[in-house]
This record gives C-alpha cells, sequence and structure tokens, in this order.
C-alpha cells in the first residue's frame, strides 16, 4: 500500500481549494487541454504539487479519430508507458480514496440544477462550475469511495 504526505480527507480539500481559487480555467473531455482543467485533471495537479513524485504529465498531440488535437496534457504513473489524457491514473484515485477513474458514485444525482450525472468527470463536462464540484469533493456522493 502506497502512504502519502496527506489523509484521502486532506487531499480532497486540497482539490476543493484549488477548485474555488479561481487559479484553473475549466474545460472538458480532457484532463487539461490547452490550459483548460477538468476537475480530475486538477486532482493530478495537486497530486503533483503536495506529493512530489509519482505522477508524470506530458504534452503534446493526441489522436482521436481521424485527427490530432493539440496541447492535450496526459497524466501517468512515473516510468510506466501508459498515459491518459481522460481518467485519473490509479495513485491519484488511491490518494483521493476513489472507487474509480472518473469518479463515479452510485446513484445518478442532479448537481447544481443541471441534467442528472453520476461521476465527477460527467459533472464537469455537463458544465457544472468549480465551486460546485468543490462541494462534492467535501461531501462525496454515496459510492465515490472506496
Amino acid at each position: 500500500m502506497t502512504t502519502f504526505k496527506h489523509t484521502p480527507e486532506e487531499a480532497r480539500e486540497l482539490v476543493a481549494k484549488a477548485l474555488e481559487s479561481g487559479d484553473y480555467t475549466q474545460g472538458n473531455g480532457f484532463l487539461c487541454r490547452e490550459d483548460r482543467y477538468c476537475c480530475l485533471g486538477i486532482a493530478c495537479e495537486m497530486f503533483i504539487k503536495h506529493e512530489a513524485g509519482g505522477l508524470t504529465k506530458t504534452g503534446g498531440l493526441t489522436k482521436r479519430g481521424d485527427s490530432y488535437l493539440k496541447e492535450v496534457q496526459q497524466y501517468g504513473l512515473e516510468g510506466d508507458p501508459v498515459f491518459s489524457s481522460a481518467f485519473l491514473p490509479s495513485n491519484v484515485m488511491a490518494w483521493l480514496d476513489f472507487k474509480y477513474r472518473d469518479g463515479t458514485w452510485d446513484k445518478s444525482m442532479k448537481v447544481a440544477g443541471t441534467r442528472s450525472t453520476s461521476s465527477m468527470a460527467a459533472t464537469n463536462d455537463a458544465g457544472v462550475s468549480f465551486a460546485n464540484i468543490a462541494v462534492l469533493f467535501r461531501n462525496p456522493p454515496k459510492g465515490l469511495l472506496t
């Protein structure tokens, strides 16, 4: 089992504060693309900033279908050839105590008046504000955590 500098509760609070800070521009579909972040991309950034190691961030072109998307950031475990531009690496999942790589919880629910969603990624991509997503990091829906 990996030992972290922060408990999962502290880690989720670090992410919630970053979401509320105004330092990040919200994007969707990717952890980070052209300096626009999904809430899960901010979780990766906070892991890099506060846990000092174990996660690598790369950039460049990412292929989607027949075209390439520029400036898509990918995150992965140091030394691991598999990186993701859409889902949490396993060490960030463990740090947050999340059960699934996209932050899925048990039952679909409306967050801040939007359509029903059942994951952090879908909530972000539905356009729910970072401030409202921060509430979910502080008060995790049933089934989000291990």
